[in-house]
């Protein structure tokens, strides 16, 4: 005999997101792998589940992790897997320890729960002929627009994670690529500041102050017409940029 791992969604925010099945698991089995001990704590606490066992598991020790967590199940001990938030190896840690335990044919038994990715969809109130999933966007733009170019097609839903550091570039890029699709932007999905906002990157961008440019984003773009990488030479560089500001700067100084 052998234990088996639970992954297990839980919530991304409203602490009331997880399932009755998840919080019977957390507490029945003996021990919980999580991306971060003092989070996991609280939701622990939040459901009064009290002396369990935490290890870590984020991404600096995963695969030290995984062997640790295979040690546990050949003793026939049950492991449940968890994440910050959100459901395991869905842009969170995770991977590495699902496929160890897979291959070596144990048992990995999910628990669905919360994602950010079907809660925007479930709001966002537009449908395509294929739903794609990219995660995070890329910190570089030529690789973030490659991105577009395999995916931007015609009835395809995009949907993207967008970090607040990010997310005004993002609306920039989007901007300057003129890409013909409806967009939802969702701010702290399930949190008490929650928000959805509709309309065009425009409109979305000038409703989005740099105050509101705060906790975590995902993009939802639903696309009208295929995306065609713009010409280099229609591409404004950086430097160009402060030039065409410095330029007008001075005009506005003269007038």
């Amino acid at each position: 005999m052998s234990g088996q791992l639970y992954v297990i969604g839980t919530p991304i925010g409203n602490l009331e997101d997880i399932t009755l099945r998840a919080i019977r698991t957390l507490k029945e089995v003996p021990v919980i792998a999580c991306e971060n001990i003092p989070r996991t704590k609280i939701l622990l606490n939040h459901l009064g589940i009290q002396n369990k066992k935490l290890i870590e598991c984020s991404p600096a020790n995963e695969k030290n992790s995984a062997l640790g967590i295979m040690k546990m199940l050949l003793q026939d001990q049950d492991v449940a897997l968890v994440s910050d938030a959100g459901t395991p190896c869905v842009s969170d840690p995770g991977v590495v320890v699902v496929k160890t335990v897979a291959e070596n044919g144990l048992r990995v038994t999910p628990i669905p729960g919360v994602s950010a990715l079907t809660t925007i969809l479930s709001a966002a109130g537009i449908g395509g002929e294929n739903v794609v999933f990219t995660g995070f966007i890329s910190k570089k733009e030529g690789q973030f627009i490659k991105t577009l170019q395999q995916f931007a097609h015609k009835n395809n839903v995009i949907v993207i994670f967008v970090s607040c550091h990010r997310v005004k570039k993002f609306l920039q890029i989007l901007k300057d690529l003129q890409l013909s699709a409806d967009t939802i932007l969702g701010k702290e999905l399930t949190k008490t500041y929650e928000k959805i906002y509709r309309g065009s990157v425009e409109e979305i961008d000038a409703a989005l102050t740099e105050e509101a440019c705060k906790g975590e984003f995902v993009a939802v773009l639903r696309i009208y017409e295929d995306f065609i990488t713009p010409e280099k030479d229609t591409i404004v560089s950086k430097k160009e940029k402060r030039k065409i500001k410095q330029q007008l700067q001075i005009a506005n100084e003269n007038n």
